[in-house]
């Protein structure tokens, strides 16, 4: 029997019941009153910044139902909210969230030719080839997503999303959260 050791890297997928009006809420943006990141050269994709103060009880609800599936109670801090448009081409490297527990992603769209999300083994280098055959442990991984899915996964776990290849703009929400009483 092959028993796994140190099973830490997971992700929880939920609906947030109030998705259309979140989805409602983002088409009304006016890119005028909205601030622009880049985050790094190696990343091509537009970075919208949103008010938190506006956008944290929004989010709320499906950030309650992901705490549903932990079985966590304590305090939590939604912060940093951002939209990504993806333009043709547009890709985003593998990275890791700091300084938070948990990262989000809110998948507001999809369609033939979009880049894919995905997760990165952050063990892939150390790992013997036998070793990942008989565990059947790859490199990266592509969770199955649609408009609506809420994806949270520890901030440590490396994800990135591949070039886009569609000329209608991908779009995607996220934010971090941070869980204030560990007692």
């Amino acid at each position: 029997m092959i028993r796994q050791l140190f099973p830490v890297d997971f992700f929880v997928k939920v609906k947030p019941p109030n998705f259309e009006e979140i989805l409602s809420k983002v088409t009304a943006l006016d890119s005028k009153t909205t601030q622009e990141e880049k985050w790094s050269a190696n990343c091509t994709v537009k970075t919208v910044r949103l008010d938190q103060s506006e956008w944290v009880p929004i989010l709320t609800p499906g950030v309650k139902e992901f705490f549903r599936e932990i079985c966590w109670q304590g305090d939590i801090t939604i912060s940093r909210p951002w939209i990504n448009f993806y333009n043709r081409g547009c890709f985003q490297e593998v990275h890791h969230h700091t300084n938070c527990d948990f990262a989000s992603v809110l998948f507001l769209n999809s369609g033939e030719d979009y880049a894919r999300f995905y997760f990165q083994n952050r063990m892939c280098g150390y790992i013997p080839p036998l070793i990942k055959r008989l565990a059947d442990i790859g490199d990266f991984w592509y969770p199955d997503i649609e408009p609506g899915d809420m994806l949270f996964f520890p901030s440590y776990l490396l994800h990135g999303v591949s070039p886009h290849h569609s000329d209608e703009i991908r779009k995607t929400l996220s934010f971090n959260i941070e869980c204030i009483d560990y007692e």
